[in-house]
């Protein structure tokens, strides 16, 4: 009789803790199935941030503040695109660009049609290399690259004013009013945000 009722409790006693240890296992996966929804949640909104990042849609951008103006061997470019440092939140945006480059009409500089840069021309412009630093005397450029001090009012341009020779050459023009030639920056299609630095001036 002594014995049966020891057995009897000891069976009770096992199928208490059996149901005492499976709740505690239902809380704990029920918790760390929470943490894991969680965890791979924030992981899918990450990566979808990283997957529209990469994934950015081209957009037309004017280049206010350079052209082409950055070290090819630190920042290589692909064939057919160019640097292009537009105006962003923090001042700059440095961008790529595929698409075509123009110049286009606006309120101050109106066009018939918008004119291809490589056709463009900065005028009045001085000759910042050799014996002819500073000279007084007036060229047009025609632009392959330049870099614009807008605060300023001067736009430092490499590009060539002779049709006979169209060594690649540093000058520098300026302007006074918005509608100024000199004031003019191209609009690229094709944009996208990327990382480059622009070079010094160097005469």
């Amino acid at each position: 009789m002594f014995q049966a009722g020891v057995l009897m409790i000891w069976k009770l006693w096992l199928i208490s803790a059996t149901v005492i240890l499976g709740i505690q296992a239902i809380v704990d996966l029920s918790g760390t199935s929470g943490r894991a929804k969680l965890v791979v949640r924030r992981a899918e909104v990450g990566n979808k941030a990283l997957h529209r990042r990469a994934n950015q849609a081209p957009i037309s951008a004017q280049c206010v503040n350079s052209y082409n103006y950055q070290d090819p061997k630190k920042y290589p470019l692909k064939k057919g695109t160019v640097a292009c440092m537009a105006a962003g939140p923090a001042g700059k945006r440095p961008m790529v660009c595929s698409g075509k480059c123009e110049i286009r009409s606006n309120e101050n500089f109106e066009l018939q049609a918008p004119i291809p840069f490589g056709d463009f021309g900065y005028k009045d412009c001085g000759r910042d290399f050799g014996n002819f630093q500073n000279e007084l005397v007036g060229f047009t450029v025609h632009p392959k690259q330049f870099r614009a001090f807008n605060d300023q009012n001067i736009i430092y341009v490499q590009g060539w004013h002779d049709p006979n020779d169209q060594t690649t050459r540093l000058y520098d023009c300026s302007w006074m009013n918005p509608g100024a030639t000199n004031n003019q920056r191209p609009w690229c299609d094709g944009c996208v945000d990327h990382f480059f630095e622009e070079l010094p001036i160097k005469e």
